[in-house]
């Protein structure tokens, strides 16, 4: 990912000052302790035993927590606190920006909403530089990534966009399909079980097991709802598109088989799922059903 230095866009903002953001990223690295401190704090290891531990980590590619189990100093459950302990207690620079008064809480959260929005479009047009219909693709990523965000909270990026003469799935998929008088593009969503349940829960109130035509048409619904914002942007920049169908694959079929020359695969990496994006946009191809 090619994405620049928070710190860097809060002075190019002009939100910090260079001595802000000096205090800042040093407030930071004073309240991230290491885990032998930890340890030593816990009382599960004495100091001349951290010492010996950091000795022996010289020669050993382990870490010291590992080191630590092996040597018999620590229990893996006593490892284990240590690092969520850890983690818990580090300091994101954002933190601590608003800890020291530089920014209140409402105003980092508008600065990050723009500082993800603003990476995940330049990370788009570089992945994407080379591929047809790149502004049509680029937009709906983009209202992808946001609505995600929005609807579930679900802060997904765009990974490497790939091209495959095949794409196969057994969950959940919704194709549709745009056109403008030139050409249309087939768009496909596909989405694992776990994120069509968020989204039926969203528009049907249901939260259970879904079955799969329930499924399937959640995700259909979401994929409406993200074809209908792209066409009210690009009526908005005076380009006109329109939505056909949406298309189905035949019924009592789980797995999507998709065929073309030109197939572009977008997968948007969320912290426990990855949601697939695909778009047909050959122009006999996108015509089939």
């Amino acid at each position: 990912m090619i994405a620049k230095f928070f710190g860097q866009f809060l002075l190019e903002r002009g939100a910090l000052t260079g001595d802000q953001l000096l205090q800042a990223v040093e407030h930071q690295r004073a309240m991230h302790q290491k885990f032998g401190s930890y340890a030593l704090r816990f009382g599960y290891l004495t100091l001349d035993q951290i010492n010996e531990l950091h000795r022996e980590q010289i020669y050993r590619s382990e870490k010291i927590g590992e080191l630590a189990v092996a040597r018999g100093f620590l229990t893996k459950e006593q490892v284990a606190e240590i690092l969520l302990r850890q983690k818990n207690d580090h300091l994101l620079l954002g933190e601590a920006i608003v800890k020291l008064g530089f920014m209140d809480r409402e105003g980092l959260y508008l600065r990050l909403d723009e500082y993800h929005r603003l990476t995940m479009a330049e990370d788009l047009h570089i992945a994407m530089d080379h591929f047809p219909e790149e502004p049509v693709l680029l937009k709906l990523c983009e209202l992808l990534a946001g609505l995600l965000s929005r609807f579930f909270d679900l802060k997904a990026k765009p990974l490497m966009p790939m091209r495959q003469p095949q794409v196969r799935y057994e969950y959940s998929c919704a194709v549709a399909r745009l056109a403008n008088r030139r050409k249309p593009i087939r768009v496909v969503l596909a989405a694992p079980p776990a994120v069509s349940r968020a989204i039926a829960g969203h528009f049907f109130g249901t939260q259970g097991p879904l079955d799969e035509k329930s499924a399937k048409e959640a995700v259909e619904e979401f994929l409406n709802v993200l074809c209908g914002n792209f066409i009210g942007k690009a009526s908005q920049m005076g380009r006109f598109w329109e939505l056909e169908a949406p298309l189905t694959h035949p019924p009592g079929e789980p797995i999507l088989p998709l065929y073309g020359d030109q197939l572009i695969r977008i997968p948007f990496a969320t912290p426990d799922h990855t949601i697939d994006l695909v778009f047909d946009v050959g122009g006999a191809h996108a015509h089939e059903t």
